[in-house]
């Protein structure tokens, strides 16, 4: 029987979430604003295996098997006395508002056009223009309907707090300093969350959803308040459990044809004859959304992980044939989370 919890990771130090083909010097490198679905999956991975006492591989092995789920990355944000959830807004959305899209013939302001696969976009009498922002969505629980559901009326701004840091390039197996190695790095600080329902906090939580065996969740317990790597540059955060899983109850369901699907992870996107699909989902009907190169680090291999072409979180998808089936590396399955956006105005 599976259980269900949440871990959340509250920043300790400042965190690096840096590319790959980065680790070299550099004039100045820049970290993404938010941890991906490989960095979260790699710090809860190697909390279950330091509190279970099994090996990575076997952790590995049941991440593949889908033994073990992990949902990320969403936000946990405390206003006053109560939580609240927040995941990747559509990237339809800027200045508050979150734009339909539709699939039209002709010009609209889009952010990609892959060969082979109808892209959605917005049609250009609604004035649409990307602001470059973090926005997310809340999702809520329903206590008359007694589910977790999107609000798409609770938007909020993320708002990272980045500072610029002289670092030394580490060997990163051997956690010596390289010579020369002197580089820059910009680091996030710290969070803000600006909802327009709740207003502004900093007590903000890095959190995901995991599926696991019973007995593997209940020996996670253990993790509370423990103090773990997290991203690069030797970032900590402090671990901690809660039972709310807001993702896990949103994804219940199975993948189902002609729905359109929301990413919260980045999720891999691959070429299958002369149409795209998207992995763990079903052939793409069309996409709106980013498609950018994604690369990682095998921490037992102690070796890089395949570049592959993802969706960013915040792309929309609608599938027109269902295959859930994944081909590849068993870490492709971090890189899975997406939820459906049916009956969500």
């Amino acid at each position: 029987m599976n259980g269900s919890i949440s871990l959340r990771f509250e920043q300790v130090t400042p965190l690096f979430f840096g590319r790959v083909e980065e680790l070299s010097p550099t004039e100045f490198v820049r970290s993404y604003s938010i941890p991906s679905a490989y960095t979260v999956g790699g710090a809860t991975m190697t909390l279950l295996s330091e509190v279970a006492k099994i090996e990575l591989e076997e952790i590995e092995n049941k991440v593949r098997n889908r033994e073990i789920v992990i949902r990320a990355t969403y936000f946990a944000a405390k206003f006053g006395n109560s939580w609240r959830y927040f995941i990747p807004a559509p990237l339809s959305t800027s200045h508050g508002r979150i734009y339909k899209v539709i699939v039209a013939k002709g010009k609209y302001s889009g952010f990609c056009r892959i060969s082979g696969i109808p892209s959605a976009g917005i049609p250009p009498i609604s004035d649409f223009k990307p602001d470059g922002k973090n926005w997310l969505i809340e999702v809520s629980f329903d206590d008359e309907k007694r589910r977790w559901q999107i609000n798409t009326a609770s938007l909020a701004e993320l708002n990272p707090r980045f500072s610029d840091r002289t670092s030394f390039e580490m060997e990163r197996v051997k956690r010596t300093v390289k010579a020369p190695s002197l580089y820059f790095r910009e680091l996030v600080e710290g969070y803000e969350i600006y909802s327009f329902s709740y207003g502004k906090t900093r007590d903000t939580r890095v959190a995901c959803d995991i599926l696991l065996p019973t007995d593997l969740k209940e020996r996670l317990r253990m993790v509370e308040s423990r103090l773990i790597r997290f991203g690069g540059e030797s970032g900590l955060v402090r671990a901690h459990i809660s039972d709310e899983t807001p993702l896990n109850s949103l994804c219940r369901k199975g993948v189902e044809k002609d729905e359109i699907y929301l990413a919260i992870s980045h999720i891999p996107i691959i070429r299958k004859g002369d149409k795209f699909s998207v992995l763990g989902f079903g052939r793409a009907d069309w996409i709106f959304g980013r498609v950018e190169l994604m690369g990682g680090w095998l921490m037992r291999e102690e070796k890089p992980k395949d570049m592959i072409s993802v969706l960013s979180p915040g792309s929309l998808f609608k599938i027109s044939s269902v295959d859930e089936s994944y081909d590849g590396e068993w870490y492709l399955k971090l890189l899975s989370t997406a939820v459906s956006l049916k009956g969500v105005e």
